[in-house]
């Protein structure tokens, strides 16, 4: 019988998941499902969204099983969805096809979020704004018309609000918040605590992260649309590089060609007002000290 996941890595998006699920793969007692957010939990419901660029992946528990064939004696079993940590609906369903599961989410600062979020969506030709205000402005109405969550840029980083539901459905047991700073800055320990949850070989070493998914805008456009759209040397690397190299290989070109201009102090210290009430409630719920969340500082 296929199992289903005992563990989910549920957000926040633009924080580290990606990161910390090519590394958790390196672990011989952990399988994570080869497709990387299936957000089988969001679309279940069979919702219609009407907007651009929507998601596609398993929508009924069949579809969903069958990302799980490939299991073996493995002990943990997840898969790494961002989005769950938002979409209100998502904690109830989980609830009730698998109670027992565990959460992992590592949370960013809600205003660098939000920025790297509207940057990426620039980078990737999601977004057609060209400046951060007018793309906040456009969010709820993006959001009536049933656009997907892919553009809730201020929306995504109410951790609070987000935590306190998940809370009403599940034991605060069944979950670890990490930082993107603890990946940053002691990914070893991240990976141990991560391990010791997952009831695995805690002693097994991951390699050192790379950084996945960066995001800003592009030094040289020519060399963007080379990157990211079909091409044959694309096409070529694919038949030559298994396709992890692959990956890497690209990455590596697209963060070079990538300029990631600061937020302005103006529209950072309008959404530190927006989030400091959230923020003072996600340090109550994780027992974190998240004092320097509230504090004016420049970009990265």
């Amino acid at each position: 019988m296929i199992r289903l996941p005992n563990f989910l890595i549920i957000g926040a998006p633009r924080s580290g998941t990606t990161t910390l699920y090519e590394s958790l793969k390196h672990h011989p007692q952990i399988f994570l499902s080869p497709k990387k957010e299936p957000m089988f939990f969001i679309l279940e419901d069979k919702k219609t969204y009407s907007g651009p660029d929507i998601p596609t992946g398993p929508d009924d528990i069949d579809k969903y099983r069958s990302l799980f064939r490939g299991v073996r004696d493995e002990k943990a079993i997840g898969e790494a969805t961002p989005c769950y940590l938002y979409c209100p609906e998502v904690p109830l369903r989980i609830k009730e096809l698998i109670p027992d599961v565990k959460f992992i989410a590592i949370l960013r600062n809600p205003i660098d979020r939000a920025y790297s979020h509207f940057l990426y969506n620039r980078m990737i030709g999601r977004e057609p704004l060209v400046d951060i205000n007018e793309a906040l402005a456009a969010e709820e109405d993006r959001i009536r018309q049933g656009w997907f969550m892919y553009w809730c840029y201020r929306g995504m980083g109410y951790y609070g609000r987000q935590i306190e539901r998940y809370f009403s459905h599940f034991d605060p047991r069944q979950f670890r918040f990490f930082l993107l700073e603890d990946l940053k800055n002691a990914p070893e320990d991240l990976f141990r605590e991560t391990f010791q949850f997952l009831v695995v070989d805690d002693s097994v070493r991951i390699p050192k992260p790379e950084k996945y998914n960066s995001s800003g805008f592009p030094v040289n456009q020519a060399v963007q649309e080379l990157i990211v759209k079909p091409n044959v040397l694309k096409h070529l690397l694919k038949k030559l590089l298994p396709e992890k190299t692959q990956y890497r290989l690209l990455t590596k070109f697209l963060n070079r060609n990538l300029h990631k201009p600061s937020l302005t102090w103006d529209n950072r210290r309008q959404l530190i007002a927006c989030y400091k009430e959230d923020i003072l409630k996600t340090q109550d719920l994780i027992h974190r000290d998240l004092s320097s969340w509230l504090e004016p500082k420049g970009m990265e």
